[in-house]
């Protein structure tokens, strides 16, 4: 009897499962089975699956209304389960990778051999992980690799991923401690995947009112850029024009980088859908102070903007000084040195950034300084951007910006895709799909100053390795 009783549970446990194959995911179910035959026998049986098997642990109990009622035809007439919810694991931002970043190698269920993609998380970055539903009855225990989590207990749960190149999540979920019956878990593999990393320079720290600043975008990576200058403006431009503040204080410049990732659609104004970055994102944030009083005012008497190399460019100012102090890079001043107004060769080939710099008076309200950039167009620029990434990795390429100047980029080597359709653009983002040697090319000119270059670089795109066995 006992033997028969036993071959029916296991019969219904396989009914349920719907295989009598042995899953690698652990959980544990607690079934009520009335089980009634010619004379009805009422048990409470405990199923548990596991990796290693079926266990059963026969536990009498008092007559059950619910359960599982089998008839001497050994028909099933009536089922109910009393189990777990379905709990799911969530990050509060979804990486999408770009294709092929996070494939591992897995045999599919017919014994094929095929690729997969695991889910993926940013290096050395801070993701908040959230098992729904997030019941305030149960207990979550957590159990980390590849990263440091700010607690071992609780829900949601912030991991702090490592440098490595993978990592893993398990929750175990459970009511035992109020007299639940549910005990569950999830296990989540990760890929560890490169960000950018979000950096830039400014060309003064302590301003006057009114001054411009020059800020130059000089991170590694990125495919879309944010700027929030912290007085209630911002932009979207890989390096914003030149910006001024009109009152004293100090200011907080916060750069954001994010990866294109494999791109996500989403609905735009127009009733038509737009691609917008799901990658890996860094920020950075620099400090300006504002003094009160204005600066020197510089004026530039080109008028198209751009200037060839080897040039001539005159400044003056304004200001009424008896000395005036100024100072050049990337030229030479060849007259009015110590005057309002001055004269600058520029240099024929490209060794640093152009700018010109005027000190403000003694007599100045704000002690302060002016520093302008200038956009000479030099026959060797060098292109900015990774020359060592990752296959499947994206890397974000970049020119000076010069107005009135058409940019034309080209790739040689293997698979790869511009992740951008307009090139003619100083900055260009590009995702490399197979390991080997690049070289990426670009090519600009300028026809209102009449002058143009080219500059190439070579990129090195290394595979991804990984360990079987």
């Amino acid at each position: 009897m006992k033997q028969n009783l036993l071959y029916r549970i296991l019969l219904l446990v396989l009914l349920i499962t719907g295989t009598s194959s042995i899953y690698s995911k652990g959980y544990s179910l607690i079934e009520r089975l009335n089980l009634t035959t010619n004379k009805t026998v009422e048990k409470e049986v405990a199923i548990t699956e596991h990796v290693s098997g079926i266990g059963f642990n026969m536990l009498y109990s008092s007559p059950l209304q619910n359960g599982i009622n089998i008839n001497k035809n050994n028909n099933i007439v009536m089922m109910s389960k009393a189990c777990c919810p379905e709990f799911i694991l969530k990050d509060a931002v979804e990486i999408c990778p770009t294709e092929g970043a996070c494939a591992h190698p897995q045999t599919t269920p017919d014994g094929a051999a095929g690729n997969a993609q695991k889910a993926a998380a940013c290096k050395n970055t801070p993701h908040t992980y959230t098992v729904y539903p997030n019941d305030p009855t149960f207990t979550y225990t957590w159990t980390v690799t590849g990263g440091t989590p700010v607690s071992f207990t609780g829900n949601p749960l912030t991991v702090i991923w490592g440098s490595s190149g993978s990592g893993s999540i398990k929750v175990v979920i459970s009511n035992l401690a109020v007299g639940g019956s549910c005990v569950d878990s999830i296990t989540r593999d990760f890929c560890l995947i490169d960000g950018p990393k979000a950096n830039f320079t400014k060309s003064a720290d302590t301003v006057c009112k009114n001054t411009p600043v020059h800020f130059a975008n000089t991170s590694l990576g990125g495919s879309v850029y944010y700027w929030d200058f912290g007085d209630g403006t911002s932009s979207n431009l890989a390096n914003p024009p030149d910006h001024s503040y009109s009152t004293p204080g100090t200011y907080k410049v916060i750069l954001t980088a994010i990866d294109m990732g494999s791109g996500q659609l989403i609905p735009n104004t127009q009733g038509g859908e737009q691609i917008v970055p799901c990658g890996c994102r860094d920020t950075i944030s620099k400090t300006i102070v504002v003094l009160s009083g204005n600066g020197p005012v510089i004026n530039y008497d080109c008028c198209f903007g751009t200037v060839c190399a080897g040039d001539t460019s005159s400044f003056c100012t304004t200001m009424v000084c008896g000395t005036f102090n100024w100072s050049v890079t990337g030229g030479t001043i060849i007259s009015g040195l110590g005057t309002n107004c001055i004269k600058i060769k520029w240099n024929n080939t490209y060794t640093v950034p152009t700018t010109v710099t005027l000190q403000s008076c003694s007599t100045s309200t704000c002690p302060g300084a002016t520093t302008l950039n200038v956009p000479v167009l030099y026959p060797n620029l060098p292109i900015s951007g990774p020359t060592t990434i990752c296959v499947g990795s994206s890397g974000s390429y970049s020119l000076p910006w010069l107005p009135g100047t058409y940019y034309k980029w080209n790739v040689s080597g293997g698979m790869y895709a511009f992740n951008k359709a307009d090139r003619n653009t100083p900055n260009v983002n590009i995702t490399f799909n197979t390991a080997g040697t690049y070289w990426l090319k670009c090519i600009y000119n300028n026809p209102l100053s009449g002058c143009s270059g080219v500059d190439s670089i070579q990129i090195n795109v290394l595979p991804v390795f990984s360990i079987n066995g």
